[in-house]
């Protein structure tokens, strides 16, 4: 409202598809498609990984921790391989790499 956009100005929805709590990607999701059909504009799916890295000077290690352990990817805008790590195994390449963390 403040910046005098409707939801007709909306040409393209980014959704995150993981890694992420499944009962908030489910919700994003749904409403993601709900609107694409209704608004009849295409949807893109991001990682949590992509959203971190997007914006990174330089190529990096980002993850996404979770209770369990961590998700994490080499992020050079054209990695695409996303590596789980459980706990232990997550603490021990965090001691040899340098890991951006959400």
């Amino acid at each position: 409202k403040d910046s005098n956009i409707t939801i007709n100005d909306i040409s393209k929805i980014a959704v995150i598809k993981g890694p992420g709590s499944f009962t908030g990607i489910r919700i994003g999701v749904t409403i993601s498609k709900v609107l694409s059909y209704a608004l009849n504009i295409p949807i893109v799916t991001l990682t949590s990984i992509d959203l971190i890295g997007i914006n990174l000077l330089k190529p990096s290690y980002v993850s996404v921790e979770e209770n369990n352990g961590a998700y994490v990817s080499y992020y050079d805008s054209k990695s695409a391989e996303i590596v789980y790590y459980k706990k232990r195994l997550y603490e021990e390449f965090k001691q040899s790499n340098t890991v951006i963390e959400n």
